[in-house]
C-alpha cells in the first residue's frame, strides 16, 4: 500500500476501523487494572473509539 491510499482514506473519512461506541471488552476488563480514574491508558493498534466514563 502506498501512503497516498491511506491519506485519501483519512481525508474522505473512510475509516471503517473506528468504532462509534466504547468497546465492550474494554468496559469489561478495564476495572481489573485498578488504576486511579485520572490515569490515561493507550491501547495500541485499536483505532479511534469513545472513551469509557
Amino acid at each position: 500500500m502506498e501512503a497516498t491510499f491511506w491519506h485519501n482514506r483519512w481525508q474522505t473519512n473512510q475509516t471503517g476501523w473506528h468504532e462509534s461506541s466504547v468497546n465492550p471488552l474494554l468496559i469489561a476488563h478495564f476495572p481489573s487494572l485498578n488504576l486511579p480514574s485520572s490515569r490515561r491508558v493507550i491501547v495500541p493498534l485499536y483505532g479511534k473509539s469513545l472513551d469509557p466514563d
